[in-house]
């Protein structure tokens, strides 16, 4: 017998057991999908991101966005990063 078969075996023998948990119907009158307005997708992002161990920082101004770089980089002991945009290499030269 291969692994394949007793696999195979094994689902077998689990599916002819009985089990006590109801299987749950699904709601057909809701959408399984979430609604969301885009300040909530951002949210929602930006938590995901946070709870997988990502940092997210959120900032509305140009400056804001600066101030929180250096910070970042000072927290982390970084001298060199890699900057894609242009015109952000040209600000970010601290």
């Amino acid at each position: 017998m291969n692994s394949r078969e007793r696999i195979l075996q094994k689902i077998t023998k689990a599916l002819e057991i009985p089990t006590d948990k109801p299987i749950a119907k699904p709601d057909f009158k809701h959408s399984p999908y979430i609604d969301f307005t885009e300040k909530q997708c951002e949210v929602a992002f930006a938590d995901a991101y946070n709870k997988g161990k990502g940092e997210f920082y959120f900032c509305e101004t140009l400056e804001n966005f600066l101030s929180t770089l250096k910070n970042y980089l000072f927290k982390r002991k970084l001298e060199k990063i890699f900057i894609w945009e242009d015109y952000l290499q040209e600000l970010a030269k601290f």
